[in-house]
């Protein structure tokens, strides 16, 4: 497993991130993966902020589960899927944005891991021609003892296809994008604990008490939560 995915997956746990990464470039020293200049973005009220997260979120979730179908069509699993829309620091990126801190900038991360029972690297290489036929800037790469394929795509996202004890994992990191982080984060995990709570549709999941994994078919998470879904008064955005 390459230190990238290491990361990602303490992140589907404690809900914090400190990644390394050289891709995500963002055309433009100022501008993110939307296009927007940090004043720009800024200027948006936090409502229009939020609603425009929950976008990039279930944008995400829609490259993996396209890419998800072009290896797999069954289920896959993923850790604590709640975690997902949570955003993290664009900052730990390697400043993909100039003049970006802790808290002014965001980023969605999203893992899938797959048992396989085959040659995995002839999976991996196989991946990554099938991106190469995309157009996208791929490299396979053998950072330790397993090998993985890395690319980026046109709009900005990170795809990483690897393997681990006998598992094809597959990792999608959007592009950064100038926002509120730490509203957005304690906002976002505010709501979504309010609906689950209210039981709302699709909330609701259950981890594999031995794994602490759930499976979901491509195309299958947990919705992003609704600005207005909770009862007025219920969390209150400051």
């Amino acid at each position: 497993m390459s230190v990238r995915n290491r990361v990602v997956e303490i992140v589907a746990f404690a809900a914090v991130a400190t990644l390394f990464l050289s891709g995500c470039s963002v055309a433009g020293s100022e501008r993110d993966g939307g296009g927007m200049t940090k004043e720009e973005a800024f200027a948006l009220s936090f409502e229009e902020q939020y609603l425009l997260a929950g976008e990039r979120y279930v944008a995400t979730n829609e490259v993996m589960a396209e890419l998800q179908r072009e290896i797999f069509t069954d289920e896959w699993e993923t850790g604590e899927p709640s975690v997902e829309m949570i955003p993290l620091s664009g900052f730990s990126l390697n400043a993909d944005l100039k003049t970006d801190d802790r808290e002014n900038s965001y980023f969605f991360s999203v893992s899938r891991f797959h048992s396989y029972e085959g040659d995995t690297e002839e999976l991996i290489r196989e991946v990554a021609a099938s991106w190469e036929t995309k157009g996208w800037d791929v490299t396979v790469e053998r950072p330790f003892s397993t090998i993985r394929a890395v690319a980026d795509t046109p709009d900005g996202y990170w795809v990483e296809a690897d393997s681990s004890g006998g598992e094809f994992v597959l990792t999608v990191l959007s592009p950064v994008y100038w926002g509120d982080n730490f509203k957005l984060l304690t906002t976002i995990a505010d709501f979504r604990d309010a609906e689950q709570a209210a039981g709302v549709p699709g909330t609701a999941f259950e981890l594999d008490p031995i794994s602490h994994r759930v499976s979901f078919l491509p195309g299958s998470y947990l919705p992003f939560p609704a600005w207005d879904a909770v009862p007025e008064g219920t969390v209150t955005p400051e």
